[in-house]
Formats: C-alpha cells, sequence, structure tokens
C-alpha cells in the first residue's frame, strides 16, 4: 500500500489536512494532482523463470499462470491443472518432421520438485474418423525419458 499525505502546504503557509479531503470528497472540488495521480503498485509478476536441476540435468521453465501455460524441455505445454500445491501441465511439440515429443509434468509448488515424462514419438499423432468411430494413431514410442528436478525461481539481472 502506498503511505498516505496526511496534509498538503498551502501557498500561504498553512496546512489543509486528511479532515478536509473527507469533506470535499462529496461535494467539493477534486483532489489536487499529488491524490489522483498516484501510481499503483506494481501487479504481481505473470509469469515465474524457474531454473531445475537434477542427476546430469539442467532445465529452464517458464511458467505463465495468466496464459496457462508451461515452457520448457523444448515445448510449450498447457496448464491441465492448477491449486494451492501443484501445476500439472502437458503437452506436445515437433521435433523434426518425423518425430514428435510429448511432455507431462506435476510441480510442486511448495516444495520445488518437478516430475517430467518426455516422450518421443517416431510419427505425429493423426486422429481421424471411420465409420462414426473416433480413432487416433500416436506413433510408435521411440524414447521415453522420465525427470525428477528440484525447481527454484531466477532472479532477473535487470
Amino acid at each position: 500500500m502506498l503511505p498516505r499525505r496526511e496534509y498538503e502546504l498551502l501557498s500561504n503557509g498553512q496546512r489543509r489536512g486528511a479532515d478536509h479531503w473527507a469533506a470535499e470528497r462529496n461535494n467539493g472540488p477534486d483532489p489536487p494532482a499529488w491524490r489522483t495521480n498516484l501510481t499503483p503498485c506494481p501487479r504481481r509478476a505473470a509469469s515465474r523463470r524457474l531454473s531445475c536441476t537434477g542427476p546430469n540435468t539442467n532445465e529452464g521453465l517458464v511458467v505463465n499462470l495468466a496464459d496457462g501455460t508451461v515452457s520448457g524441455f523444448g515445448v510449450v505445454a498447457h496448464i491441465k491443472r492448477t491449486d494451492d500445491t501443484s501445476i500439472s501441465f502437458n503437452g506436445e511439440g515437433p521435433m523434426d518432421g518425423q518425430r514428435v515429443e510429448t511432455v507431462t509434468g506435476n510441480l510442486d509448488r511448495i516444495t520445488g520438485a518437478l516430475s517430467v515424462l518426455k516422450e518421443t514419438t517416431s510419427a505425429p499423432s493423426i486422429k481421424g474418423r471411420t465409420n462414426g468411430i473416433d480413432w487416433e494413431y500416436k506413433g510408435e514410442p521411440a524414447e521415453k525419458i522420465n525427470y525428477k528436478l528440484v525447481c527454484k525461481v531466477t532472479n532477473r539481472l535487470f
């Protein structure tokens, strides 16, 4: 909360106090500029940058609660569930024309523990409908990696 100024120093040396502004609020002229042009407190950042480390792994992660995304591991994933203690996310992104990466993870908001399954498939997902039946082909799994990391909020340099 911004500090409140208790009085205004008038040109004749007298002070006009907060009780005067309370009376003026309902029926008088507008208060002086120093009362109306206050800069609001900055909002909390919508996104947080995290540095996540584990055995032989160091990964940067950006959690953007306003957009509902988690960026890291080469994929921008969508947040599926969030509460006071955890954030769950998953998403997929193309690696090249022949392979696709899928990332599924859970971040503990209290301890910073991050659990991620990164799966690379040999072909992109194909969805279709045949004779009224929906189907999906996800390709052959080429590689699965489980990450167990601990994340900390990074400080900005500028």
